[in-house]
């Protein structure tokens, strides 16, 4: 059931900001709004964990906020992965995904926390958003909150955030939509449909996109009006990246192209920057204007006038935390999940147990002699009986856990091997090409099989003869071209060849086609 208030905090390399909300049918009103931003001083272009830690002391003194919050974590701190989903079960998927976002981050698998979204579907195979990041770096975050008064019960990746804030904004927008999210560090890019999404995180920000600041120790948000673009190397990186990114899901057939571009965050206020974005990448673009889908209490007018840059992800998480339909994604560290979830059922098993004892307190004085001597013995076989039930139920479990690391060892097993051979067969295909020159492949593909038959791959290819080049290919090439054949005989992938076809139409080229059984103690 989605909650009636949630409190935000953004943690960003610009600053940190906290942002109150209240859910008003499904309508969201900023009750409170404030903004600490990082200083740069002396060259300083990195936030570190003691700014934050700082700015989180400083916005709770200035605000009256307390108890539970949401943290909106930064692009720096999180991998975001897009991947393609096989048709499995929730639990089996959740699998492959903690596995991806081992290989994504190396180190210990237990230090990682990560999670995924549904991001639509390419073809028939669902296509889901991973996101993950160090368990160290999340707690450190957690920490820094929490010793400012704060209690962290999520952590939000900044993607999906601004994704909810630009849902919130264009809640029946049926185009696609390009969003570009410059921060001051990196970009978040986001190809949005009405049916999914596609994200990336470009390692360029407005740092990289800026000239000299006035000002000694200007902030950020402060110098912004100073800035002046690098029109050169840095915004034709940018461009460049969003133009590949765009390309590779067009031709991947993954998402359309936009209509228009919308452009939020830091970036936003470079003057140019958008206009810059849109002619380069000859798509509309303007600003993404989040304030004015907001209904802004009087406390927070002050702070929220001109839409400042993390009032997007601040909206974002919200909208995940305040409003239904919205996809659950969660970096809170397990141990932290825990025990926020024994805080939240406290309350409720108080009041369970005070029930139970008025109810039971009647009977329990008027039968206490005749009851007594059972009550003891009762409570004697309970304690006896207990370590035996808890035993059972920790075997049972142990038992399930070790059939399913077995089944999914199997699996990786078999498509590692598979993907061993593909790559020994490649080689040795490309040798015995090699050895017979001037010849080359036009097509490798797999012949479909019929039950339990060899896996068979069909070869097309051409043969030069430079003996005749504008005539009839002449004997010479037929015998290369059975030597090549004869050849792959002697292949370990191979039993035997079969469907020989030549074409000696073409001048100076002989065509041929033939197709390997493949051994099926060695299937590709």
């Amino acid at each position: 059931m989605p909650l009636s208030h949630a409190t935000v905090i953004s943690l960003g390399p610009g600053g940190t900001a906290v942002g109150v909300f209240r859910r008003q049918a499904d309508e969201l009103v900023l009750e409170d709004f404030a903004v600490e931003p990082d200083p740069i001083a002396g060259g300083k272009t990195e936030r570190t964990l003691d700014d934050t830690a700082a700015s989180l002391a400083r916005l709770r003194r200035r605000t009256t906020v307390r108890g539970e919050v949401t943290l909106v974590a930064p692009p720096q701190v999180t991998l975001i992965k897009m991947l393609q989903a096989p048709p499995v079960g929730v639990g089996r998927r959740e699998d492959i995904v903690r596995f991806e976002a081992g290989l994504g981050i190396p180190g210990d698998p237990a230090g990682i926390v990560s999670g995924y979204v549904e991001a639509g579907a390419r073809g028939s195979l669902p296509e889901v958003m991973l996101a993950a990041a160090k368990l160290a770096d999340v707690e450190a975050l957690c920490a820094a909150a929490e010793a400012a008064g704060f209690a962290p019960h999520g952590v939000v990746p900044a993607p999906v955030a601004t994704l909810a804030a630009y849902r919130h904004v264009f809640p029946a927008c049926s185009r696609t939509t390009l969003l570009l999210n410059v921060g001051i560090r990196s970009t978040t890019l986001l190809v949005v449909e009405a049916q999914g999404f596609f994200a990336r995180i470009i390692p360029l920000g407005v740092l990289g996109l800026q000239g000299e600041m006035t000002g000694a120790s200007t902030g950020i948000s402060e110098g912004l009006n100073a800035v002046a673009i690098d029109a050169n190397a840095n915004l034709a990186r940018l461009v460049q990246e969003t133009t590949r990114t765009l390309l590779h899901l067009s031709r991947q057939g993954a998402a359309s192209t936009p209509a228009g571009m919308l452009v939020m965050g830091y970036g936003a206020g470079v003057p140019g920057l958008v206009r810059s974005l849109g002619i380069h990448l000859n798509l509309p673009s303007e600003r993404l204007v989040v304030h004015e889908s907001l209904q802004i209490a009087a406390a927070a007018r002050n702070g929220a006038s001109g839409d400042p840059p993390m009032l997007a992800e601040l909206t974002g998480a919200a909208c995940l935390r305040l409003l239904p339909g919205q996809p659950e994604i969660n970096l809170l560290p397990p141990r932290r999940s825990q025990e926020w979830r024994s805080r939240r059922r406290q309350p409720w098993l108080i009041g369970t147990g005070l029930l139970i004892v008025v109810a039971l307190l009647p009977p329990i004085i008027h039968c206490r002699a005749v009851a007594a001597e059972a009550t003891r013995k009762a409570a004697a076989i309970e304690r006896a009986v207990a370590p035996v039930r808890a035993r059972d139920a920790h075997i049972s479990v142990a038992i399930g856990e070790l059939a399913r690391a077995e089944a999914q060892l199997a699996g990786l097993q078999e498509a590692w091997d598979r993907r061993g051979r593909w790559v020994e067969f490649l080689a040795d295909l490309q040798g015995r090409l090699s050895g017979v020159g001037d010849v080359w492949l036009d097509r490798l593909r797999l012949v479909p099989g019929v039950g339990a038959a060899p896996q068979k791959v069909r070869l097309t290819g051409r043969m030069l003869d430079r003996n005749h080049p504008l005539g009839t290919v002449g004997p010479e090439s037929i015998a290369r071209v059975k030597a090549l054949i004869a050849s792959m005989h002697e292949s370990p992938f191979v039993v035997g060849v079969e469907g020989e076809r030549f074409d000696r139409s073409q001048p100076g080229v002989l065509t041929f086609d033939f197709v390997l059984v493949a051994d099926p103690r060695r299937p590709l």
